[in-house]
């Protein structure tokens, strides 16, 4: 080795070795102090790490909800529902909702003995009179047997009647 390696191994080497031996005796004293002191560093650092943890983990689940959630948008009483890139119109079918459900008017349709009808009463009374069924008569006659039982049932009655 080198003579200046040596001294200078000496001249800085020895002094920071004392320096670092006198230190460590001054603080033998204060070592339950400066263990405290470390272990309440560690569980305040331990406490503000599961405080953060739970934020993000919070803060994550939370925008996710959000992104999954519907939107709906309201604009000067014009309310929408944006689900899933479509838009639906939520004050139109408020307003129609209001409406109530209402059926057509009942269409009364009246049977007209002209214009291309043929009055068959004379024929089916004088085919039932010799005997003919309400289904040959239908038939002969081409129109239904409830005209047929009409027509007898109403020939019928008027006979009864005083």
């Amino acid at each position: 080795m080198d003579t200046r390696k040596t001294i200078l191994i000496l001249v800085v080497a020895i002094p920071l070795i004392t320096l670092g031996i006198i230190c460590l005796m001054s603080v033998i004293a204060y070592l339950h102090i400066i263990g405290e002191l470390i272990v309440a560093v560690m569980i305040l650092s331990s406490a503000m790490g599961i405080y953060w943890l739970a934020a993000e983990v919070h803060h994550r689940v939370s925008m996710r909800a959000i992104e999954r959630r519907d939107r709906v948008i309201a604009v000067e009483g014009v309310v929408a529902l944006i689900r899933d890139g479509e838009v639906t119109h939520l004050s139109a079918m408020h307003e129609e909702a209001r409406r109530p459900l209402m059926l057509p008017a009942p269409v009364k349709v009246t049977e007209e003995k002209g214009g291309g009808e043929h009055d068959y009463t004379d024929q089916i009374l004088e085919l039932h009179s010799h005997g003919v069924t309400i289904r040959h008569i239908a038939e002969s006659l081409g129109v239904t047997k409830y005209q047929v039982e009409k027509t007898i049932n109403a020939h019928r009655d008027k006979q009864t009647q005083p």
